[in-house]
């Protein structure tokens, strides 16, 4: 049978499906924690993770990244998740939470030296498992496929740039072609750890789990430090750095911050396409905003 997505992405269509599809799921609470691209992701009971493809497309995908989450189930140290439900007619799947709460910029903020360091290890040895259970043949095999990322497309971007914001993404675009040209710095990248995916106890300070692998490609191990600029600063150096002792690599610090400006080029380049100056604007002063991150991690780069 040919599924099909939700025929509206509310709770009562939510609340429909899974009463139908899972009728001994007793339902207390529905509620709706992202709408992103490619998924609704709905929390039931505070118990259990539910996530809907938006698009037709993005079936396959989700089928695909649960088969993935059975096979690294036994590679991987921190947990993830155990998809328990499965859509029939209408396609979602359904977890039990990870329990832990988003890692964010004023929680990181607030921790002492020896669980910050404690985290980056976590996140390092789990970049290392993923990188090591899932080869670039496997990838290709199982319908994985290279990361892309819109280089020619960012550079059309350098003359409308204030110039500091040009040279920068330009640097980053070069930076991005170094990494691209070897091919042992190619992996199976998950690409969005954040705060957003991982759980976190703050009593005992440590991250309680990994989730949605929806974005997992191939690509430079590099590209995987990018969003944890976005926690902290701090925190992509020391993952970095921990992760470059692990597997005996150059630091791929600079590589993650090329691609946290990368991603930020990409999706200015669809807010100028779809017309969204708000979008683009914010964007433009997040780029702005990193310019002194970018030099000092430039700096440090070159003086090895």
């Amino acid at each position: 049978m040919v599924k099909k997505i939700l025929s509206a992405f509310d709770v009562a269509t939510i609340s429909q499906v899974l009463n139908s599809e899972i009728p001994e799921l007793v339902i207390d609470s529905i509620t709706i924690i992202e709408t992103g691209w490619d998924h609704l992701v709905a929390e039931v009971n505070e118990e259990w993770i539910f996530r809907f493809p938006r698009a037709e497309g993005s079936i396959a995908n989700l089928e695909r990244e649960k088969n993935l989450l059975d096979y690294l189930r036994k590679h991987i140290t921190l947990p993830i998740p155990h998809h328990h439900y499965f859509g029939t007619n209408i396609a979602f799947v359904g977890y039990r939470k990870l329990l832990g709460i988003h890692l964010n910029q004023q929680i990181y903020a607030g921790l002492d030296l020896k669980v910050c360091h404690h985290i980056a290890k976590t996140i390092a040895s789990f970049f290392t498992e993923l990188h090591h259970a899932v080869s670039k043949g496997q990838a290709l095999e199982w319908g994985y496929a290279p990361v892309i990322r819109p280089l020619l497309g960012i550079e059309s971007l350098l003359g409308t740039l204030p110039r500091d914001i040009g040279l920068m993404v330009k640097s980053a675009v070069d930076y991005a072609r170094i990494d691209l040209s070897e091919e042992k710095n190619l992996v199976f990248i998950h690409q969005d750890i954040n705060g957003d995916n991982l759980a976190f106890d703050l009593t005992s300070g440590q991250i309680t789990g990994a989730f949605d692998f929806s974005d997992t490609g191939i690509g430079p191990y590099s590209w995987e430090f990018a969003e944890l600029f976005v926690v902290d600063v701090e925190l992509a150096r020391l993952t970095a750095q921990i992760y470059a002792m692990m597997n005996n690599v150059p630091n791929p610090l600079i590589g993650g911050a090329a691609d946290y400006i990368l991603r930020k080029a990409t999706w200015m380049l669809d807010a100028r396409k779809n017309g969204n100056l708000q979008k683009e604007k914010k964007l433009l002063e997040e780029l702005h905003d990193f310019l002194l991150i970018w030099h000092n991690v430039a700096s440090i780069a070159a003086e090895k």
